[in-house]
């Protein structure tokens, strides 16, 4: 990444381009994992939620979809849970479950749909954008996880 403009320099999206032409980077369209964290716990924050707020670290599943049928699975790393936490601590320890239980339990909203949306909401205000959106301003197409290029002031 280039520091002054935010350009990709360099990536790697698979062992070898000309024998399998897929860019995982870039075509992958994978979740985006604890990059999605700081923008959850920038909307609770403006929903008013404390940073002290505790929640269990554990393994959790979240029902969705039609009739509650499609599961959502949330663990950490190593199956490792640090018990009760509040977000502080779960922000320090990069805890999966607690930033779920915030997200799709804390966040203001009458649905999953809601909170999500709330979280894109932020995401997009500080200038990111949804995977496989439109190129704007002539500039190619980029997955959530890759900032927008800023101009120079």
């Amino acid at each position: 990444i280039d520091n002054h403009n935010a350009g990709v320099k360099a990536m790697v999206g698979g062992p070898d381009f000309d024998t399998r032409p897929f860019n995982l980077a870039t075509q992958g369209h994978r979740q985006p994992g604890s990059s999605i964290k700081p923008f959850t716990l920038i909307t609770a924050l403006e929903q008013g939620i404390s940073p002290y707020s505790v929640y269990p670290s554990e393994e959790r599943f979240f029902y969705f979809g039609k009739k509650n049928k499609e599961v959502f699975r949330v663990t950490n790393d190593e199956n490792s849970y640090l018990g009760s936490c509040d977000i502080v601590c779960a922000t320090t320890n990069s805890d999966n479950s607690i930033y779920a239980a915030l997200a799709l339990e804390g966040l203001k909203g009458a649905s999953v749909h809601d909170k999500t949306r709330a979280i894109a909401a932020t995401a997009h205000k500080a200038g990111w954008d949804e995977a496989g959106s439109s190129p704007r301003h002539n500039r190619p197409k980029r997955s959530f996880l890759h900032p927008k290029r800023r101009k120079s002031v």
